[in-house]
């Protein structure tokens, strides 16, 4: 049987029956919401041409998908609950979101080709470093330094 895979573009608000091969960009540590005792998860996905949505794993849920759901791995996920994002929350440019739940269909892909996105790297200054606590965002380096040159502080990162 042929699979009929769409793009993440493609998928609508509401829109069921749908299934889009996705590679797993981000996936943050499970969080309690600020507003609610709830805990959250949320990920960043992509599809082969590189369109990417923000998907959030809620509660129990996130037990399920704790051992799937891999950063760098591939995937078909299909029905998952598609809604508006307000802008506050997004952290993507899609105003939609993916709610991945136990009705969720997760299946790694084998045996096809594989997504591979390029990683991309920014560099902020020292000063600015505090600003990324608590983000998605995290430091892939080994070598890690901070070093102060006329009352200026700069970091250097670098690849061992």
């Amino acid at each position: 049987m042929v699979r009929e895979v769409k793009l993440i573009k493609d998928i609508q608000a509401q829109q069921r029956g749908w299934t889009v091969k996705v590679v797993i960009i981000e996936k943050a540590m499970p969080r309690v919401s600020k507003s609610s005792p709830n805990k959250y998860q949320t990920l960043i996905l992509a599809d082969e041409e590189g369109n990417k949505i923000q998907a959030t794993i809620y509660g129990g849920d996130i037990h399920i998908f704790r051992d799937t759901l891999i950063i760098g791995k591939n995937y078909y996920i299909s029905n998952a609950w598609v809604k508006e994002i307000g802008a506050q929350y997004q952290i993507v440019q899609n105003n939609l979101q993916w709610t991945i739940n136990g009705r969720t269909i997760v299946e790694e892909v084998t045996g096809d080709s594989e997504i591979i996105v390029p990683a991309v790297y920014s560099f902020v200054p020292f000063s600015r470093l505090h600003t990324y606590i608590d983000s998605l965002s995290h430091v892939v380096s080994r070598n890690f330094g901070a070093v102060q040159r006329q009352k200026a502080w700069k970091l250097s990162l670098g690849q061992s």
